[in-house]
């Protein structure tokens, strides 16, 4: 019997954030990936007879728990991974069982564009061959992973991550509780650098956070030294104790000899060309525009990225099958539907398969180092549209220049009197000078991406929580109510409605809707034939 060449991997816990990222990443390499938790039809025992990988991805206070519960389910040969943040425990558990097992503990969150760059821990046990297979999958896509036992990674993350976490909540606490009397433009560059930080940290829920720092003993140990730090540094400033102070100062001058290599385990490795999947992702460019930015977090796998002039040029390239998927601007939170892609939409014969919600965060670019320097600042209108106080503030009289996307303007001039308003992941890219950040008006300002398809594709979710139908209702009195009748009568939420002209008469339109089909399968095939009665169009645009 052959040998297989790609093993089918099960995720128990791979409804939640990390498994779902993972299970992206496994599917868009063409692994057959198959998942199990509480409201999966899917239960364990069966993933775990399927699968020749079983990941466990669940909160590390659980993992010990449900690593005992599947080991006697595993088939001969299968290789267990746990991803918990914490490895000591979890495999202490397995090695009583002698199962071949893998630590996994990936160093970034499920909010990252791609995988290229980011690190992965190994803790291997034993010898199973699909070990050396996903270290193989991970280094041909960009990952760095590092080889080293569990008792070593624990000892490590009490510093890596415990430790700054636990300075990072308490310095939240402290500036949470002036929030009013910190204005804005009253800061230093080391401010706004710990804000950026804490405003990363702070995106993750507390859930995550007790985790890491309740359930590693060692750091639990570590706080106690902590503690008295904390109390020698404070004694130092209140006693005025200037020789005190200077000694503990010196001491933590040490921390500048850590190099970010870690102890030399870091390495990258990128991918050549022919290593990437050959599948391409279409979005609207040039590169760095949030679109692009949108496409690399839905397709964290490195692939061909395709940049398009228009929104209407994604659609030709996914319809035309020049490329696998395309990324469209669907909905900001502030300017509402992008109505160019609503009308590709309508207009073409491609499926919506996912979403991405992107947090926009707008960036003040320019080749020179002076804001004051700026004549004149170049964007998106969108973008000019959504930063207008802060540019009326910082910037006033300055003219706005619009421009085709937020990227576009910044290869067509190298003057230090130009600004830019884009990403800040723009100004690594171009090499070119950020001098201001989070510049937007709304600072939880997020646009919605719609992952499209050609016609028929498989949503990505495997278990898709929204549709979008585009309905066009019958001329009579009363019928949008018995539209949202029906919708109401089966207990489906409607969270969009929008009217669009259907180009038919004057005064005629279609109705534009996402409602939400979470284990409502049956109950969709039921509104659909209902809706029969009032529509003369019934279009599933797709699920996601």
């Amino acid at each position: 019997m052959q040998s297989k060449t790609k093993p089918t991997i099960g995720i128990i816990g791979g409804s939640g954030r990390m498994g779902s990222f993972f299970y992206r990443v496994f599917e868009a390499e063409g692994i057959p990936v198959i998942i199990a938790g509480r409201k999966t039809p899917l239960t364990p025992k069966q993933l775990c007879r399927r699968a020749d990988i079983v990941i466990i991805s669940v909160p590390t206070r659980v993992a010990p728990k449900v690593i005992e519960e599947t080991i006697p389910l595993l088939k001969t040969g299968t290789l267990l991974i746990d991803f918990s943040s914490v490895k000591e425990k979890t495999m202490a558990v397995i090695q009583k069982r002698n199962n071949d097992a893998l630590g996994i503990h990936p160093l970034f969150g499920p909010n990252v564009p791609t995988l290229m760059g980011q690190t992965i821990i190994f803790c291997p046990t034993g010898r199973n061959r699909w070990t050396s297979y996903l270290q193989d999958f991970f280094e041909r896509n960009g990952v760095s992973v590092i080889r080293i036992s569990a008792r070593e990674h624990d000892k490590l993350m009490t510093f890596v991550q415990d430790v700054i976490h636990f300075y990072n909540i308490a310095i939240g606490l402290s500036l949470g509780r002036q929030i009013k009397m910190i204005r804005r433009g009253i800061s230093t560059p080391v401010f706004r650098m710990q804000l950026e930080v804490l405003k990363r940290v702070f995106l993750s829920p507390a859930s995550l956070y007790e985790d890491l720092e309740f359930e590693n003993e060692r750091f639990l140990k570590e706080l106690q030294v902590l503690k008295k730090d904390i109390y020698d540094l404070a004694h130092a400033i209140q006693t005025k104790n200037a020789k005190k102070f200077e000694n503990i100062f010196k001491a933590a001058k040490k921390v500048e000899a850590i190099e970010p290599s870690l102890m030399n385990y870091h390495r990258v490795v990128f991918p050549s060309s022919s290593q990437r999947s050959p599948k391409s992702v279409a979005y609207l460019g040039p590169e760095m525009t949030y679109s692009h930015l949108a496409a690399s977090h839905a397709f964290p796998v490195s692939k061909k990225m395709v940049s398009s002039e228009t929104i209407r040029d994604v659609f030709e390239f996914v319809t035309k099958r020049t490329a696998a998927f395309g990324v469209v601007p669907a909905e900001n939170m502030l300017e509402g539907s992008v109505q160019e892609t609503i009308d590709c939409l309508i207009d073409s014969s491609v499926d919506v398969i996912g979403s991405v919600t992107l947090p926009i965060q707008h960036a003040l670019l320019s080749y020179g180092r002076n804001k004051n320097a700026i004549r004149e600042v170049r964007s998106h209108p969108q973008a000019l549209r959504q930063c207008r106080q802060w540019l009326q503030e910082n910037l006033p009289g300055v003219p706005l220049i619009p421009t085709s996307s937020t990227t576009e303007a910044i290869g067509q001039t190298t003057s230090q009197h130009v600004g830019f308003i884009a990403s800040l992941q723009a100004a690594w890219k171009y090499k070119i000078n950020p001098l201001a950040e989070n510049i937007g008006d709304h600072r939880d300002n997020q646009t919605k991406f719609y992952i499209i398809a050609a016609s028929g594709a498989k949503p990505l979710n495997r278990f898709p929580k929204r549709a979008i139908l585009l309905l066009g209702a019958h001329d009579r009195v009363g019928v949008l109510r018995d539209i949202l009748n029906v919708f109401a009568s089966n207990r489906i939420s409607l969270t969009k409605i929008e009217s669009h002209p259907s180009r038919r008469k004057m005064g005629d339109y279609l109705f534009f809707i996402e409602i939400d089909i979470q284990g409502k399968r049956e109950i969709l095939k039921k509104s659909l034939s209902m809706l029969q009665e009032y529509c003369y169009l019934i279009r599933l645009l797709g699920k996601m």
